[in-house]
């Protein structure tokens, strides 16, 4: 028994006028009993007039502060009454704990700064429950059935600031409010769990959300699984700082539906030490995002599997992460995100340092210049999994993983190219699905070829970046495949003459004279076989220049005049005359066109057979060896420049 000491009939202000109903409930808080006043539905009892049937509140505030005298510690129990009058247990601090059954309220029930071991109000009906700052040092159970029917901007029920020691259960309640919110519970610490479950209903009104736990704090879960919540003004869930110890459970037809930029469920900045999970939930917003989750912080995994769908409108998109982590891994297999006129899924600058799955049917249909699914500067230290998703956007990118990172990409070609070519081919009839991947960097490709990848690169991006070529040669050339690091690098500077910025028509001419002369300098084998080809041409040029004959009677490449010595009288000197020119022999020929032709070496044939400039002819064969000759020149400074990869700056 609780002693208090005190004698009722001293305090001023007590009841003594009490009921036999009333006096039934003294006797049997005394004695460790319920008192069962009727057995009638909630609704029948609302109307009710029976003395049998009313209990004053006064008095269980009295009985509450033991104005009554020794109560047993079970505590004040009460079963289908009516309470009527002004329920004030405010900065009540009791001994024990107040248990209401099936009763209705008449007014509103209010323990603001109140202190009880424990408080129970399943199947009540009421307007308004206030408990601000309450603190229970037990379980605060609002159960079965518990309804609260309030208006304005504080809360049809009121906790915030509220101390639960043990747990804090509103299964299956139903909370409305017209003006304001259902649940007010900012600041609300619960040592135990959180439990809105069940069927549990709130529907909500105004910017400040249906159900509010601004910066709650629960040490152990939060469940929301099977709950509905509605706000058709503002969020179904307004949770930014939540703080939860254990596992996150918003699951099992959880439904959200809510209205604004602030989005359905809101849980900007909230951290979650165990796994949240959203399997099968529904939310939706037909003004803005389904799920703002900025900066979210969970210390285990993040589901949104099983059905999870999210349909959202704007630019903020239906399910918003950017800058959350993600410890564990992040599973958002089979769901469906949808947004009409912005990304399905935000993620930029999401850390996930498990895997990403986005897998298995995941449906993500998004619109606009911002892409489907936009991860812009993830971070993935495991696998980005996107086999067998289902990609759209009719007016921008499908995905954007611009300066993302993964390890392990996973990515058919199917998912961007329906087609899945392999080649890369001057058009491809899909290129109206986009790839944002300049700066994304990978290790390793799965469920992709590199030739496949390849014609992402070229027809499913945007524009020309050298970078996507590059890592992909890199990763290639890391699994000891240098062949095809080369065609890859030389596709990315066909795409670049193509789609890049060379300059003018000379520039891009050159350019690709080089890509075909050299392969850009990977492939300078070319440039070799061009060297003998032109050294080839300039010996059958000096082969043309000995056997055309010029008008004089001789030919374009000919012996030079050699001098002869002829006897005359003893007293005269001799007389000296010149032999006419002799053809060159064939080899004479050959070598001299490729003495000719070389840039810097001699083969010294050109003292026994030279070209006679004299001539039309010889001087046409000489002009044409000059060209020959820069064309030499050029061709030795690209094979020396490719062997030295001074030509293969990528830009």
């Amino acid at each position: 028994m609780v002693a208090t000491g005190a004698d009722p009939a001293a305090r001023p202000g007590v009841l003594t006028d009490l009921t036999e109903t009333e006096r039934a409930l003294i006797d049997a808080a005394r004695r460790g009993r319920q008192r069962v006043c009727s057995r009638l539905e909630v609704d029948e009892l609302r109307t009710s007039t029976s003395p049998d049937h009313l209990v004053r509140a006064r008095l269980l505030r009295e009985l509450l502060l033991g104005w009554h005298g020794d109560l047993d510690p079970r505590g004040v129990r009460l079963t289908g009454a009516r309470v009527t009058g002004e329920f004030d247990a405010n900065h009540v601090k009791a001994d024990v704990g107040l248990v209401l059954h099936r009763c209705v309220i008449d007014q509103s029930a209010q323990f603001r700064r109140a202190r009880l071991p424990w408080l129970t109000l399943t199947g009540c009906n009421l307007s308004v429950l206030d408990a601000q700052g309450l603190r229970v040092e037990g379980d605060l159970i609002l159960t079965e059935g518990f309804a609260a029917t309030g208006t304005g901007e504080h809360g049809a029920v009121r906790l915030l600031d509220a101390h639960i020691t043990g747990s804090l259960d509103l299964s299956t309640a139903r909370l409305t409010n017209d003006t304001g919110p259902a649940l007010n519970a900012d600041r609300l610490q619960v040592d135990g769990g959180l439990f809105l479950q069940e069927g549990f209903t709130a529907v909500g009104t105004g910017e400040f959300g249906a159900v509010r736990m601004l910066g709650a704090h629960i040490t152990g879960q939060l469940s929301l699984s099977t709950a509905r919540l509605t706000n058709g003004t503002g969020p179904a869930l307004y949770a930014d700082g939540l703080r939860v110890d254990g596992d996150l459970f918003l699951r099992n037809g959880l439904t959200a539906t809510g209205a604004g930029e602030l989005g359905a469920v809101r849980l900007l900045g909230a951290a979650i030490s165990g796994n949240a999970e959203f399997d099968g939930a529904q939310l939706s917003n037909v003004t803005g995002p389904a799920l703002g989750a900025d900066r979210l912080r969970v210390d285990g995994d993040l589901f949104l599997r099983e059905g999870f769908t999210a349909t959202g409108e704007g630019e903020h998109s239906a399910v918003r992460l950017p800058g959350a982590h993600i410890t564990g891994s992040l599973d958002l297999s089979t769901a469906r995100l949808t947004n009409d006129t912005g990304p399905a899924l935000g993620a930029d600058r999401l850390r996930v340092d498990g895997s990403l799955f986005l897998r298995e049917g995941f449906t993500a249909t998004g619109e606009g210049e911002h892409s489907a699914v936009r991860l812009l500067g993830a971070h993935i230290t495991g696998r980005l999994d996107l086999s067998t998703a289902q990609l759209s956007n009719k007016t921008g990118p499908t995905l954007n993983v611009a300066n993302a990172r993964c390890s392990l990409l996973v990515l058919p070609a199917s998912v961007m190219c329906p087609s899945g070519r392999r080649e890369v081919s001057r058009t491809c009839p899909d290129s109206d699905r986009v790839i944002g991947l300049n700066g994304f960097t990978y290790t390793d490709l799965a469920e992709v070829s590199w030739g496949q990848w390849l014609h992402l690169l070229r027809h499913h991006t945007s524009d020309y970046r050298p970078q996507p070529y590059q890592q992909l040669a890199a990763v290639r050339t890391a699994a000891g495949h240098d062949r095809d690091s080369r065609q890859i690098l030389i596709v990315q500077q066909q795409d670049h003459r193509v789609r890049g910025d060379l300059g003018g028509p000379l520039r891009r001419t050159l350019h690709a004279t080089w890509g075909a002369l050299g392969g850009y300098g990977y492939r300078t084998g070319r440039i070799a076989l061009a060297l003998l080809a032109v050294l080839a041409l300039a010996g059958a040029l000096g082969v043309w220049a000995g056997n055309t004959p010029t008008t004089n009677g001789q030919h374009a490449a000919q012996r030079p005049p050699q001098p002869s010595t002829q006897p005359t009288q003893p007293v005269s000197p001799p007389a000296t005359t010149t032999s006419a020119p002799a053809q060159c022999s064939l080899v004479e020929q050959i070598g001299l066109g490729i003495d000719r032709g070389l840039p810097l070496a001699s083969t010294g044939v050109r003292t026994r057979c030279d070209l006679d400039t004299t001539s039309t002819a010889g001087q046409w064969f000489t002009a044409t060896i000059w060209l020959l000759q820069a064309t030499l020149w050029a061709l030795a400074t690209l094979a020396i420049a490719g062997y030295t990869n001074l030509v293969r700056k990528v830009r």
